[in-house]
């Protein structure tokens, strides 16, 4: 079996046939996952109103500088598979959080990151948080899907996932649960209907 552990990890990334260096530190990768959550891919159709496409292309030039320090004159559905397949990190781990609901959200990496970091640290002794210059997204991936069931960031996923009866369970999934993440097109209809609501 391929060691993930001793491969080391892409620092550039290939795009419309030119190379770019990326910034790989997983607090960037963190951001960009955000980023790319807020991103309703719609809006980047002709069929989008004028005010929501520029507000996407907005959003994608966030993404690239994020992960290449500037905006790229390359084709934006070419830029965004490839930070996409980069965000998933090694391609043998790409499946390896398994959610049996695909719609509930298990792990949220900027709302429990001081977890994940405190069960790193006690699983493989490596200080990420104090950890000097980047540390490769790529490799806190590894960490992390590699994290045995005993943390307390193992057993809150345990929580978020259960789908049982029990009324203290579901009560104790509902204390850790994350908040639902919306696009900025949900986030500006949600916004249309309270004004239309308080202004009746």
């Amino acid at each position: 079996m391929k060691n993930l552990a001793n491969t080391k990890p892409p620092q550039f990334m290939k795009i419309g046939g030119n190379i770019y260096s990326v910034n790989y530190d997983y607090r960037t990768w963190i951001d960009i996952i955000n980023l790319l959550e807020e991103l309703d891919m719609e809006n980047l159709t002709p069929e989008a109103n004028e005010a929501d496409i520029l507000a996407a292309l907005a959003i994608v030039e966030q993404i690239e500088v994020k992960a290449f320090s500037y905006p790229l004159d390359e084709d934006i559905f070419r830029v965004l598979r490839a930070v996409t397949g980069f965000a998933m990190g090694y391609p043998e781990h790409r499946n390896a959080v398994d959610e049996s609901d695909k719609n509930t959200r298990l792990i949220d990496f900027e709302i429990d990151l001081s977890n994940i970091l405190i069960a790193i640290r006690n699983q493989s002794g490596i200080d990420i948080a104090n950890h000097h210059g980047w540390f490769h997204w790529w490799l806190f991936l590894l960490e992390f899907n590699n994290l045995t069931t005993e943390h307390h960031i193992s057993k809150i996923m345990e929580l978020r996932a259960y789908s049982g009866d029990d009324k203290d369970m579901q009560k104790a999934r509902d204390a850790v649960a994350l908040p639902i993440k919306y696009t900025k097109t949900e986030q500006q209809e949600m916004s249309n209907f309270e004004n239309m609501f308080y202004n009746c």
